[in-house]
């Protein structure tokens, strides 16, 4: 009978024991679970999963508002290079047109009084076509170079922009990168495009106005300009050509001074948002004013000059702003031959 109990009691406490363990491993199961679940939906909230699997961490705001301006002032700025080259090519086709026809002294055609005075020879006007198209091409060259400039800032902001999708830490780690690249391109840019396209249009432009300009020529020769608004009309296509591509390249230099600027100047102990901000315009005032200097050098000394052009306010608001521009150019100069120099001295102290 003893042994009877005895047995009882233990399967009585195996059992118990049994259930015990059940129930503890049921309930280790359970907050598995629940953990899993709480951190399953605590991550799904602020990821989200693209198509093919790649987490994106959102649009940076910031870096896609300066795409979206860099694509407006670059195609801005290219289109404007590109009416400058279709007009000019325009006069071209015209004026090689008529360039065969006898001596402009011996037609008789009815002309506005301010083309009159017109007297080229064939050697003359010979010598001034093939200056006008050599200009072009040298103007599609640099046209040309814009346009790889152009798609190669335009790739590299597309890869920049990816990485910000993938990486939320993408401006802390990579802020140095993003100067660097704003400040190689700004380079070449401004060496490459800016300057030359600018100069070269101020060239192209000179070449046309005036009393001996191209167009008065073709227009005494061909007889299609029979009055002052014919004239006018044929002038000022070039006139808002050129102008129009000043406002273009003057608007992206601004913009490329205040964008590196701003970047640059940034500091991670003070925010000075409002010192940086108004100090960056004012550099891109400056660099835009220094990027149109050259465009300003040819209009002073090669449109102003020319019989028939009474440059006004404009030629004496370019003049103001040309002194202004040729201070800091000379600094610049300066500073790239005199800097290498004092280091030369530092290193052989």
């Amino acid at each position: 009978m003893s042994k009877q109990v005895r047995f009882a009691g233990d399967y009585v406490e195996t059992v118990a024991t049994n259930v015990l363990q059940e129930k503890q491993q049921r309930k280790f199961r359970n907050d598995k679970s629940g953990k899993g679940k709480k951190k399953k939906r605590r991550d799904r909230k602020p990821e989200r999963i693209a198509a093919n699997g790649s987490r994106i961490a959102g649009v940076n705001k910031g870096l896609l508002a300066e795409f979206i301006i860099f694509l407006l002032v670059q195609g801005f700025d290219l289109f404007s290079n590109t009416w400058v080259l279709n007009e000019s090519v325009g006069v071209l086709s015209r004026v090689q047109e008529y360039e065969n026809y006898p001596n402009v002294s011996a037609i008789n055609n009815s002309v506005p009084s301010f083309c009159v005075s017109v007297q080229w020879s064939k050697e003359e006007i010979a010598k001034e076509v093939d200056l006008f198209s050599s200009v072009i091409y040298v103007y599609c060259f640099f046209l040309a170079i814009t346009a790889c400039i152009f798609t190669l800032h335009l790739l590299a902001w597309l890869y920049t922009l990816q990485l910000s999708f993938r990486s939320r830490r993408f401006n802390a780690n990579t802020q140095a990168t993003l100067i660097k690249m704003k400040v190689y391109f700004l380079i070449a840019a401004s060496i490459l495009q800016d300057i030359p396209l600018s100069a070269i249009s101020a060239e192209l432009f000179s070449l046309q106005q005036g009393q001996q300009g191209l167009v008065c020529w073709y227009c005494k020769v061909s007889g299609l300009c029979q009055d002052e608004e014919q004239l006018a009309s044929r002038l000022s296509r070039s006139t808002t050509a050129v102008w129009l591509n000043f406002a273009a390249i003057g608007l992206t230099s601004l913009w490329k001074g205040i964008s590196s600027f701003y970047r640059w100047s940034r500091v991670d102990t003070c925010e000075a948002f409002y010192l940086r901000a108004c100090t960056a315009v004012f550099a891109g005032g400056l660099y835009s004013i220094v990027i149109l200097t050259p465009a300003m050098t040819v209009l002073k000394y090669r449109y102003f000059v020319r019989p028939g052009i009474s440059g006004g306010f404009l030629e004496d608001a370019i003049n103001r702003v040309y002194i202004i521009g040729v201070i800091f150019w000379v600094l610049v100069l300066a500073v790239i031959f005199c800097c290498p120099l004092l280091n030369l001295i530092r290193v052989a102290q």
